[in-house]
């Protein structure tokens, strides 16, 4: 297992390379699974608020892509 990086620069994620799946370090949520996410943008904000980070912003992509 390695350290796969940090959801919203604070929310530790751990990467298991022999089941290829990265999960939060704190709850052992599975976020992400053959390299695609299984929550969209919006629930992983709703996850980290339920963690406690109250700081975080949903911010819409999608306009900016227009």
């Amino acid at each position: 297992m390695i350290c796969y990086g940090y959801l919203f620069g604070f929310i530790r994620l751990i990467k298991d390379t022999h089941h290829d799946e990265v999960f939060i370090e704190k709850t052992q949520l599975v976020v992400m699974e053959n390299n695609r996410w299984l929550y969209t943008y919006s629930e992983l904000v709703a996850i980290a608020n339920e963690l406690g980070y109250g700081r975080v912003t949903v911010i819409d992509y999608t306009k900016v892509m227009e």
